[in-house]
């Protein structure tokens, strides 16, 4: 959940360039250390991934039977907070 695209460009790229696996890995050491760290296909993507959430990194989720409720309340609420700060789209 993020306000803009790069965490999905960070999730796609891992994704096409080390395949599924990584990308559950990224997820799983979704912290900014680990992050910082990590040898990545496009380590300028994920640098302005980090500068754009210099306070908190965006949530990111497997996304799973045992929690595919609660992160579908999370996204609501997102984007209800989204629409309220910036209006809904037309």
């Amino acid at each position: 959940m993020s306000q803009d695209c790069t965490v999905a460009a960070v999730l796609v790229q891992e994704f096409y360039n080390e395949g599924i696996e990584a990308v559950f890995s990224l997820v799983e050491n979704w912290n900014r250390e680990s992050l910082m760290k990590g040898d990545y296909s496009d380590p300028y993507l994920m640098k302005a991934m980090l500068d754009a959430n210099p306070k908190k990194l965006p949530e990111v989720h497997i996304v799973k039977r045992q929690n595919m409720k609660e992160i579908a309340r999370k996204s609501d609420m997102y984007r209800e907070n989204l629409f309220t700060q910036y209006g809904r789209p037309h």
